[in-house]
């Protein structure tokens, strides 16, 4: 049986969406990483923050990465002058980053996030 319409016509959702299942291949790891970096070549880091975010799922560049997307030291050495840095968020991805054995993660990008 089908769950009912609401007034709008478009059918209610039963369960909650999941992004993705399972954590992505080595492959998929490259090419996420591959389209994020692109992204901060053109500026837009929000965008980017999405396939690192998803890279991160095991990966401690991705991880890295993210950290920098919230570096204020990667960002103003990037030229990315209206993306806010977010220290704190930064150490926590460099952690994460650690965790996976991606080591020295804060010395590589910056040093604004002590």
């Amino acid at each position: 049986m089908l769950p009912p319409e609401p007034a709008s016509g478009l059918p209610v959702a039963t369960t909650p969406a999941m992004p993705w299942a399972s954590p992505p291949t080595a492959a998929e790891v490259a090419e996420l990483l591959a389209r994020g970096d692109s992204f901060v070549l053109m500026g837009d880091v929000a965008s980017a923050r999405v396939f690192y975010e998803r890279a991160s799922a095991g990966d401690g560049r991705a991880a890295v990465r993210m950290g920098a997307t919230f570096d204020p030291a990667f960002l103003r050495r990037a030229g990315l002058r209206n993306t806010f840095g977010n220290p704190a968020q930064a150490r926590s991805w460099y952690r994460r980053a650690s965790s996976f054995g991606a080591v020295h993660a804060e010395r590589q990008y910056g040093a604004d996030t002590k």
